[in-house]
């Protein structure tokens, strides 16, 4: 797992034209076996590539991977102005890009809103798509949340963007210390308040289930137990009906699963793939930390987590290991025991 920081330049953006004349962009990384990141929206290459969290996981997949991550139509520096909105349009627009790119076999790993293009992808081309990842998304968009509340938020967006920024980031990801006026200025980078409502209007429509047993591909299905976004019975309900489908349940509330524990849910992607993500110091097993980088011991007032979070987030983008109580420690554990077994191996500690 990288902890190269913001050391590393940004990708070079690149275009191409859809079927129906449709600026995308998108970025290449790494090398090695191709994987396609199917983000959904809000999204913008530049600003994702900023958030130290999202760089870092994107560094850690192009270690062993050729990650090309894209804008949907209508979002960041893809075409957003006049464009129609649909998900057929969409899953032509990843057609499009494979194409393009001239791949024949690929890792599929599509995120949240992504998750209906990348499932219906992985129906219609089966030889291609190697494996299949989907994380943290669903199959029925009016499972999303009750018809009042889904109209509500509809409407924020295209009449009161800034709550509906305001309101998406906080279930995204709880306990967050961004500040409003960041929320609201990453949200109009991203999408304009127009399209943003096209695109969640579109998102609570949305049905694929029936696309689901016609996946032949390998699948992982992730998902945060906490997650106030998408409710993760949505995901399990998605395992259960993808022939052979395997569900990993990620102990968090952050919706995207780079803003949680990124080594839980990496090494479940590694056993599912059959690489090494995770560099072994990173491992939340305090027993294994064996690296000759500090491991340090955080204890903190978890009316304090929003700032500690974001302390340690830095600290482990600048190269320190640590051993953070974020509710993490597994069912069975004897909580005494895995805090006392931290503390014996740290070099140091943080008192906050």
């Amino acid at each position: 797992m990288s902890d190269n920081g913001g050391d590393e330049p940004m990708p070079t953006q690149k275009f191409l034209l859809t079927r129906d004349n449709v600026r995308i962009a998108y970025s290449e990384s790494g090398s090695g076996p191709c994987l396609v990141y199917v983000r959904g929206w809000m999204s913008h290459l530049d600003v994702l590539w900023e958030r130290p969290g999202f760089r870092r996981f994107i560094q850690t997949l192009s270690e062993h991977y050729h990650v090309v991550r894209y804008d949907m139509r209508g979002n960041g520096l893809s075409e957003r102005q006049g464009v129609k909105i649909s998900l057929e349009l969409m899953v032509s627009d990843l057609e499009d890009l494979i194409d393009h790119l001239q791949w024949n076999h690929f890792v599929l790993w599509a995120a949240s809103f992504g998750g209906p293009t990348g499932i219906a992808y992985a129906s219609r081309h089966p030889k291609r798509v190697e494996h299949l990842i989907l994380d943290g998304t669903y199959a029925r968009g009016a499972k999303i949340a009750p018809p009042m509340r889904r109209l509500l938020l509809v409407l924020a967006l295209r009449f009161f963007p800034e709550m509906a920024f305001s309101l998406l980031s906080n279930a995204t990801v709880p306990e967050t210390n961004r500040s409003g006026q960041k929320t609201l200025d990453i949200g109009a980078k991203m999408v304009t308040p127009k399209t943003g409502a096209q695109l969640y209007r579109l998102a609570f429509k949305t049905d694929v289930t029936r696309m689901l047993s016609k996946i032949q591909s390998p699948t992982l299905v992730m998902h945060a137990l906490q997650s106030r976004s998408i409710s993760p019975r949505l995901g399990r309900e998605l395992a259960g009906l993808i022939p052979a489908a395997r569900f990993v349940g990620l102990d968090t509330s952050a919706q995207n699963s780079w803003e949680g524990d990124q080594v839980q849910m990496l090494k479940a992607v590694e056993e599912f793939l059959g690489v090494r993500l995770v560099d072994p110091a990173l491992d939340p097993d305090p027993g294994a930390a064996t690296s000759d980088r500090p491991f340090i011991f955080v204890s903190y007032s978890h009316t304090d987590s929003a700032e500690v979070l974001a302390l340690t987030s830095h600290l482990q983008t600048t190269g320190f290991n640590m051993w953070v109580d974020t509710g993490g420690i597994k069912p069975g554990k004897n909580w005494r025991e895995e805090i006392a077994a931290a503390v014996q191996v740290c070099h140091g500690f943080v008192l906050c």
